[in-house]
């Protein structure tokens, strides 16, 4: 389910937005309107060198697309990044399970776990703090350095 905060919360993970390579199927969502776009492909720049997206019938700028990650995607970006850092075995179907259970069981979000009201929402929270040690801060709506409450990195 795609909420406003997760909208927000995607705009606000830099780091994750500034890696998308745009692909077909993908999700996205022009800045200051509430339609979310399906892309098509990218179509690389246009004539004045902006970054063109097609999505539908329409040509949009990249520059003010957010991104939308899927469950799936925001699962292989922890799993990419735990075979990159060699942190874990990614071949066994329990680790991305484990890590997700006790980081929402034992960790980070371990006073508020209610804050998150959906599985995009606490995955995306799961990505920012496996990969970058963010947390998100509802009252600023931001992402910002944490602290783990005992969670083990």
């Amino acid at each position: 389910m795609i909420t406003e905060r997760y909208i927000k919360m995607c705009e606000k993970a830099e780091e994750i937005q500034r890696e998308w390579k745009p692909q077909e199927g993908d999700f996205c969502i022009v800045k200051g309107y509430k339609k979310v776009f399906v892309v098509f492909q990218d179509a690389g720049v246009d004539d004045f060198g902006v970054p063109c997206l097609i999505a539908g019938h329409r040509c949009l700028d990249k520059r003010q697309t957010i991104w939308l990650p899927t469950q799936e995607q925001l699962q292989e970006m922890v799993l990419e990044w735990y075979q990159k850092k060699n942190l874990y075995d990614v071949n066994d179907s329990n680790t991305l399970f484990l890590r997700l259970r006790n980081f929402w069981m034992e960790g980070v979000y371990q006073e508020a776990i209610l804050q998150f009201g959906t599985m995009n929402e606490l995955l995306l929270a799961f990505v920012m703090w496996e990969r970058y040690q963010k947390v998100w801060d509802d009252e600023k709506e931001e992402w910002v350095k944490g602290e783990c409450n005992g969670y083990r990195h």
